[in-house]
């Protein structure tokens, strides 16, 4: 009888984790699955912070450019402000940028181990992705540097 309980009181945990974690998406998940192909829910939207803000730790709207930067404008500013260089590998980055044309950086992520990423998306959730590349060629593109 005990043990039947644990069990269905375990069953209704995870239930409530799983529905929780659907409900937590603004947009339905056929929105998430074409910004990346690869995506998990990590913590919920925030208009407080965003992409770089989360990459860098500061939890704070950063983005010092108008528009999209350059890399070379994102190498000055990750370098001056937080001392940040270029990384080529064997070395694994702590920040990946973005972007889809013209060099232009549009997007970062927080590199957290040899293949798996985490982005505040915008005004939207932080999503963890199980690639250093999972992003389609809109909104966010590919890789453009690594930062370590």
């Amino acid at each position: 009888m005990k043990r039947r309980f644990v069990v269905v009181l375990f069953i209704a945990l995870i239930l409530v984790v799983l529905t929780a974690a659907a409900y937590a998406l603004v947009y339905d998940k056929s929105y998430y699955d074409r910004i990346a192909w690869t995506w998990e829910y990590y913590a919920p939207a925030s208009t407080s912070y965003n992409c770089l803000g989360y990459a860098t730790g500061s939890y704070y709207w950063e983005w010092p450019w108008s528009g999209y930067p350059t890399r070379d404008a994102v190498n000055f500013y990750l370098g001056s402000r937080y001392g940040y260089q270029v990384c080529y590998p064997p070395y694994q980055p702590r920040i990946i940028a973005y972007g889809t044309y013209n060099n232009a950086v549009e997007h970062f992520s927080r590199c957290l181990n040899s293949t798996t990423t985490r982005a505040k998306w915008g005004q939207l959730e932080v999503m963890t992705s199980y690639s250093w590349d999972p992003y389609y060629p809109e909104p966010y593109g590919s890789t453009i540097e690594r930062y370590r």
